[in-house]
């Protein structure tokens, strides 16, 4: 088995130890999330992690992926100046992605790492032997887009010999609140709600995600929707499940953070339907 675990996380600063301090328990579930995550990979012995996240080095009309052999987290713009951890690019890896990918897929050189990528990488690889290949999704592209690239890519990742996981990195409404950043609106839970139904859905979650009205997820200010469509069009022929460990508002942010154990492969293109599942 070569896809190994699907997660999709938040990464707000706030659960670093150094920048949240007196802050951090206010996420002490996700927290509690990540820390049961982290045992997940390791027991499951990912060799790599590939996570998708909406900053970075995204660009507007293609996917792109930092090609720098071993780059660092940086949160310098949240204080911590301190030396961050490197991390390894599988760089044969993500030549054989491009080399399936491209146009699609170009790869660009950065040093450091944006946030949305370094902070659940920190979190869920500190005690990880693993390498990493950090994807971005593409500004303009449409969802439908993410999907179908996230099923080339999955098709890929199943051709392993490796051990992978896949993590999307982005977080749900950031309006559900008065005290949100973006100020409140009705339509951040009812956005939240859809995706946590998506998830519960399975194999017809990439359905429920291309039936999401974009005014409805631009409203509710979020930056999740694209990396899980490349994660649920990569799971593209698993029988999977929804785990939700923790979904948190309290900020007035939507912190989901779920774990999609796969359970079974069916033949590469079969067309999955509610019969594959045993419902």
């Amino acid at each position: 088995m070569s896809l190994t675990n699907a997660f999709l996380v938040p990464h707000s600063p706030i659960l670093i130890p150094e920048i949240g301090k007196n802050n951090q328990s206010l996420l002490r579930q996700t927290t509690e999330a990540f820390a049961t995550l982290s045992a997940r990979l390791k027991e499951s012995g990912a060799e790599t992690l590939i996570i998708i996240s909406w900053r970075g080095l995204g660009q507007d009309d293609y996917f792109s992926a930092n090609a720098f052999p071993d780059p660092s987290g940086d949160l310098s713009q949240f204080g911590l100046l301190a030396a961050q951890k490197k991390f390894t690019t599988d760089l044969i890896l993500l030549d054989k992605i491009r080399q399936a990918l491209k146009p699609r897929l170009q790869l660009l050189s950065s040093e450091t790492l944006d946030y949305p990528t370094s902070i659940p990488l920190k979190l869920l690889s500190d005690n990880l032997p693993a390498k990493i290949i950090s994807l971005q999704v593409a500004n303009n592209l449409s969802v439908l887009d993410h999907i179908n690239f996230g099923r080339d890519l999955g098709a890929i990742l199943q051709a392993e010999s490796k051990k992978i996981a896949l993590i999307a990195a982005g977080e749900l409404s950031q309006r559900l609140k008065k005290i949100s950043p973006s100020g409140y609106s009705p339509k951040g839970a009812k956005f939240d709600n859809k995706i946590i139904a998506a998830l519960d859905a399975g194999t017809e979650a990439a359905n429920q995600l291309l039936a999401i009205d974009p005014q409805l997820a631009a409203t509710a200010g979020e930056c999740a929707l694209k990396p899980l469509a490349v994660l649920i069009g990569a799971l593209n022929g698993c029988i999977f499940e929804s785990d939700i460990l923790s979904y948190q508002t309290e900020l007035g942010i939507g912190y989901l953070s779920v774990d999609l154990p796969i359970k079974s492969y069916v033949e590469p293109g079969t067309i999955i339907t509610s019969r594959d599942t045993g419902e």
